[in-house]
């Protein structure tokens, strides 16, 4: 892979990291999560935030394609 597509992969990297601190950091402050959460709480807010990202990811490219 050439540089800019090295960059590219390390800012997404980056930037999912942080969506994931900010999704949690969220579900705190609305106290989703109180303590040590339980997995199935861990697990619906990976699910919703992926779904989340798919839907945002394919308006992106229907939007290139259109």
């Amino acid at each position: 892979m050439d540089d800019k597509t090295n960059a590219l992969r390390e800012k997404l990297a980056k930037s999912l990291r942080e969506v994931a601190e900010l999704k949690v950091a969220l579900d705190r402050a609305e106290g989703k999560i109180q303590g040590g959460p339980h997995y199935n709480v861990i697990e619906d807010a990976a699910h919703d935030l992926g779904c989340e990202v798919s839907r945002l990811v394919q308006q992106r490219h229907m939007a290139e394609v259109v």
